[in-house]
């Protein structure tokens, strides 16, 4: 689980520097625009520079898309490998330790409850991993 869940981390990270280099195209042909722009009036080059601009907005739409969507799939994937896990736990659990008399239920559901009630702080903290890596091509360029 860990294994999978660290892949997607590293799959937002790197998702995360597109979505940088994105923004910083787009800034540049922004300021570019701004301090160029009675060149670009009196050249009558205005389709030209619309198109670069647009494409590079779309540019930073698509690369932001790809990156929450990245971001996005870790918390559910984790929750159902995460349940996947436990209900595969107990299923063994009753049919191989309690039906023989090593285990008895009591401790089971002891075992079960506590573990019931460390699922979300566990999935939290991969959804706080997955945020944190999505800040990386930020924290790369500074």
């Amino acid at each position: 689980l860990a294994v999978g869940l660290s892949r997607l981390n590293r799959r937002v990270r790197e998702a995360s520097f597109a979505v940088s280099k994105a923004n910083g195209r787009f800034t540049s042909i922004a300021i570019e625009l701004i301090n160029g722009i009675r060149t670009v009036q009196a050249f009558a080059t205005q389709d030209f520079e619309r198109r670069r601009f647009y494409g590079a907005s779309s540019d930073v739409v698509t690369t932001s898309i790809n990156a929450v969507l990245g971001l996005a799939v870790v918390r559910p994937l984790a929750e159902g490998a995460a349940t996947t896990v436990l209900v595969s736990m107990i299923i063994i659990a009753i049919t191989v330790f309690v039906a023989n008399g090593t285990l008895q239920i009591a401790s089971l559901l002891t075992f079960l409850f506590i573990l019931f009630r460390l699922v979300p702080a566990i999935h939290e903290l991969n959804g706080c991993r997955a945020a944190l890596s999505s800040f990386g091509g930020s924290v790369d360029n500074v």
